[in-house]
């Protein structure tokens, strides 16, 4: 269970990490190569240096998989590798979570 623990822990710190660079990557992209849409959804940008609501505009343009229908591949890549960081983030928590309740539980303990 230490290691199922150790391995969600590390999840969660490679899917931050590629949802930072994913993310300042892809805000870098929207703000060089389409400034009127980086407008649009609110100028966003990393961490603190955007507001809730740009961030969640921010979220729907990349959910809703828009960057296809721009015509940018290096966009619409980095648009990708940020979904698959969410996902891999939230699996990865699910995981930490799992596997602390069954250290706290001693379930599956030899």
């Amino acid at each position: 269970m230490e290691l199922l623990f150790l391995a969600a822990i590390a999840g969660m710190l490679s899917a931050f990490g590629l949802q930072t660079l994913s993310q300042y990557n892809l805000t870098k992209r929207l703000r060089t190569e389409h400034p009127r849409l980086w407008k649009d959804l609110g100028s966003p940008g990393v961490f603190f240096r955007t507001s809730p609501h740009n961030a969640l505009a921010t979220m729907g343009f990349v959910w809703r998989n828009d960057a296809k229908a721009l015509g940018d591949p290096t966009l619409a890549r980095w648009s990708r590798r940020l979904r698959f960081s969410h996902i891999l983030g939230f699996a990865a928590f699910l995981a930490l979570i799992t596997s602390a309740v069954m250290l706290d539980t001693g379930v599956g303990a030899p």
